[in-house]
């Protein structure tokens, strides 16, 4: 036999806490006439008061009847303290009904019910202090109602105090409480760092004694150790407690990946059972694919070379789309008939982008002279590309003269006794000399 409800110990301010609820009938005066009482003043249940004198404290109560005193109103009420069965199979009830107010009246009534159904009646005299030690025995199943009711007599209300106390005894062992984890759960997996996901335990019922289980994770898709930090302990429930917490990190990271999953358990409980002993925990993939990587191309590029100084030559850097990341090349001039470092400077250095710049520019410095020669030409190269792919990565730089071919005109004389030929080729000296266009 093992005890599962007392009044007097479980008496409290709340309704329901331990199965225990406080309230009235005011006709038909049966279980299916029950109405909570609202107002609880120094641990006293109270019905409009003092409108009636009906009310509910640890060691038992006071009805309303229809004759009454003290302004009261004039109206049967039953005060009624109610528990609701957890369990299935045999209880015995015990405790003690008595006139806590001898001073007067016509006594009281003590009424148990199961369900609506009478297993306990129970008549007490005015000034019988001592009254009744009783003891019931019945069957209950999960959710029964249990009902102890104080009826007035009708009359008399000022002296209808009552004693009337009940301890619930269970037959035979009562069935464990059972131990659950809650549904499963989705977590975004983050890129770095960890997510703490928590997972709710819970008890059906509250247990005088302290209750353990163990709980571990189990990988699925996702792998503990990488994707998550692994677990497995033993957690407490500490006495009259009903639930816990435990959190299990989920690591985060930039890997493209499917979500993943894992499992949470349960096993081996002392002093409960288990119910729902896993839950699945989802990561939900963050992290997107790579855009396909821009290309990077140099375009050609010229200038004229100008009689002295430096000028500089500026060759344009293109990408052929945005980018997230920093691009970056390195480039290098390389000679053609262009020398380094008469016709320009030789320069060997990166270029870099930042995320979401798609032009950059190179200048070489081109040096001037006024020597008569051809135009001439040098490259620049793209190499060591990162975060890019190859383009054109090659171009030409052109340098362009501008300087005129000199001739000694002293050299340049006619006679009578020149040719044609020789009379157009000295033109033709004369017209490059002095920049004239002959057509020719």
């Amino acid at each position: 036999m093992v005890t599962i409800a007392n009044s007097v110990t479980e008496f409290s301010g709340t309704q329901g806490l331990n199965n225990w609820y406080y309230g009235y009938y005011d006709g038909p005066f049966a279980s299916s006439d029950f109405q909570p009482m609202t107002e609880y003043v120094g641990a006293t249940w109270l019905v409009d008061d003092p409108v009636y004198w009906t009310s509910l404290t640890a060691l038992g109560g006071h009805p309303n009847g229809i004759f009454t005193g003290e302004g009261r109103l004039p109206v049967e009420q039953w005060a009624v303290r109610r528990y609701i069965s957890e369990v299935n199979g045999e209880i015995t009830v015990t405790g003690i009904i008595a006139d806590a107010n001898p001073r007067g009246g016509n006594g009281i009534i003590g009424h148990i019910f199961v369900d609506g159904r009478q297993v306990g009646l129970y008549n007490i005299a005015n000034g019988d202090v001592n009254g009744i030690s009783y003891t019931v025995t019945t069957n209950v199943r999960v959710g029964s109602v249990v009902d102890f009711a104080i009826d007035p007599k009708n009359s008399d209300d000022p002296f209808d105090g009552t004693t009337f106390t009940a301890e619930i005894d269970y037959n035979s062992s009562p069935p464990l409480p059972t131990i659950s984890l809650g549904n499963n759960i989705t977590v975004r997996e983050g890129n770095s760092a960890q997510t703490n996901v928590n997972i709710p335990i819970t008890l059906s019922r509250p247990s005088s004694e302290p209750i353990r289980v163990n709980i571990s994770t189990a990988n699925g898709t996702a792998t503990g150790g990488t994707d998550f930090t692994p677990l497995n302990r033993s957690i407490t429930f500490s006495a009259n407690s009903t639930s816990a917490n435990v959190t299990v990190p989920v690591r985060g990271d930039t890997t493209v990946e499917p979500n993943e999953t894992f499992f949470v358990n349960l096993g081996n409980p002392v002093g409960a059972t288990i119910a729902r002993g896993r839950t699945q925990i989802t990561i939900n993939n963050d992290d997107l694919p790579p855009s396909p990587q821009p290309s990077i191309s140099i375009q050609d590029a010229r200038i004229t070379e100008g009689n002295s100084g430096i000028r500089n030559m500026t060759f344009n850097v293109r990408l052929s789309g945005r980018s997230s990341q920093t691009i970056s090349a390195d480039y290098i001039t390389g000679n053609g008939t262009a020398r380094a470092p008469s016709d320009y400077d030789a320069r060997s250095n990166p270029i870099s982008f930042a995320p979401g710049r798609t032009t950059g520019t190179i200048s070489i410095p081109i040096r001037g002279d006024t020597l008569f020669e051809p135009n001439e030409t040098f490259t620049v190269s793209l190499s060591n590309l990162r975060n890019v792919r190859a383009g054109d990565i090659r171009a030409t730089g052109t340098i362009l003269n501008d300087d005129i071919r000199s001739r000694n005109i002293n050299s340049l004389s006619l006679g009578k006794s020149d040719s044609i030929p020789e009379l157009t080729t000295k033109a033709l000296d004369y017209a490059d000399l002095f920049g004239v266009d002959t057509g020719v």
